[in-house]
């Protein structure tokens, strides 16, 4: 249990295909949640390398994430065009395994990639269940506050305010190559 913490100001630099600019999971804790902040987090690649998750990064198994998520940034590898594999990114949380639930304050997040806020990315990641207030996160290619790219996410309430995607599209939310989605409500 991480319960209570503000996690404020880590740069992270990786050697290679990770992220996590404050934390980590590599495991399967089905039982473990994080209910944190997270406040000007980032994580870089040393050259060319991914990097994933400007607070949180997971490969394994979480119960949950809840929290504020504040001016966090992704930097990982840019693509030429949509149809190229892309699977780095997001601002606040990058997301290679299963969640059941994540429910916070999104402001400010960024990556070079996609899920300005939450990157969903291909291969194993499921989420179940997103809710929460998604203002001014950037993409700059799609899914400006969420992206999903060869996954399974469930349902998703939330409120979206000036979030944005540059290149490809998706200012709320983008889906691409075969994901799936629940049920899509809230504010846009």
């Amino acid at each position: 249990e991480v319960d209570g913490k503000v996690f404020s100001g880590i740069q992270t630099l990786v050697p290679n295909t990770t992220g996590g600019g404050a934390v980590v999971n590599a495991q399967d804790n089905p039982e473990i949640s994080i209910n944190s902040d997270f406040i000007n987090n980032s994580v870089a690649p040393e050259s060319g390398a991914f990097a994933d998750g400007g607070a949180i990064e997971n490969r394994g198994s979480l119960n949950s994430i809840s929290g504020t998520f504040v001016n966090n940034h992704a930097n990982g590898v840019s693509h030429s065009s949509p149809t190229q594999y892309r699977t780095t990114g997001g601002g606040a949380i990058c997301n290679g395994g299963t969640i059941s639930n994540i429910d916070g304050i999104f402001i400010g997040n960024t990556t070079n990639n996609i899920g300005g806020a939450i990157d969903n990315i291909s291969g194993n990641g499921t989420i179940s269940n997103i809710e929460g207030v998604f203002i001014g996160n950037i993409a700059q290619e799609d899914g400006g506050a969420i992206a999903s790219f060869s996954t399974s996410t469930g349902n998703i309430n939330g409120i979206f305010i000036k979030n944005s995607a540059h290149k490809f599209g998706g200012g709320a939310i983008s889906a691409e190559n075969g994901s799936t989605f629940g049920d899509i409500t809230g504010y846009f």
